[in-house]
């Protein structure tokens, strides 16, 4: 602050001034400052011409210190709060670590989710059927309930008699012995089954008597077989590279 202004007090500004008001001076100090304004010697300036110039000086220094200090605090003060808040947010959707990454938890299943937990094949014999799938291809029987001329027959494998069931579902309808008459004829397989080594399961199978009508074929990265499955039915096993 120039020299003077420290002996200053306020006062009211003329009327129409756009100041509301100023600050009156001494009137050497008065002319001490507009001297250091001007380069003029102070015994040539007037005290009473410059008065309002040195008022309104003095007023614009004021104001600009306040409007300087104000816009700076209220800087300070959004700075300060948009920290808070995303510190605050870190901490909630990390549970108190703001250094991991957010995990989402796993998804629950509700009473409202699909699954499949289930499979079928038309088999024109339940009887053959369940002798070939448990004793040739090696599952295991999981539920036989019987249901008058059929029966509930479902196998799974013995690797995971929790998972997927297979239904062996009698062809009783026309329509389904249409239905698997056409795609046997026409070489289509009515599922696929996946095997860790096909090489292997095709030999251990042929070595039982199962007939393939497709030996081990590699098609990309996967290798396939197909079987007859006794029941009307082509099986195809695959397996894909590691």
């Amino acid at each position: 602050m120039p020299e003077g202004l420290n002996r200053a007090s306020i006062c009211p500004t003329p009327q129409g001034s756009k100041f509301r008001e100023g600050i009156c001076l001494p009137d050497m100090d008065r002319r001490l400052m507009l001297a250091g304004m001007t380069g003029q010697r102070p015994d040539h300036l007037s005290s009473r011409g410059p008065a309002s110039l040195l008022r309104c000086y003095s007023q614009s220094i004021f104001s600009d210190e306040v409007t300087q200090m104000d816009t700076r605090s209220i800087a300070t003060g959004f700075l300060l709060g948009f920290v808070f808040a995303f510190i605050a947010f870190i901490l909630f959707y990390n549970q108190g670590d703001p250094l991991q990454p957010s995990v989402l938890p796993e998804p629950v299943a509700t009473e409202a989710s699909v699954t499949i937990n289930l499979a079928s094949i038309f088999v024109n014999d339940q009887d053959k059927a369940l002798k070939f799938y448990t004793e040739m291809v090696g599952f295991v029987v999981k539920n036989n309930i019987p249901l008058g001329e059929f029966s509930w027959l479902t196998v799974v494998s013995p690797e995971g008699p929790g998972g997927m069931e297979l239904l062996l579902e009698p062809d009783g309808h026309q329509a389904a012995k249409t239905f698997q008459k056409a795609i046997y004829d026409d070489s289509i397989p009515a599922t696929t089954f996946f095997v860790t080594d096909i090489q292997q399961t095709y030999e251990r199978m042929k070595a039982s008597g199962v007939v393939f009508t497709r030996e081990p074929t590699k098609m990309g990265s996967v290798t396939t077989v197909v079987f007859d499955d006794t029941c009307g039915n082509l099986i195809q096993l695959t397996q894909t590279e590691q």
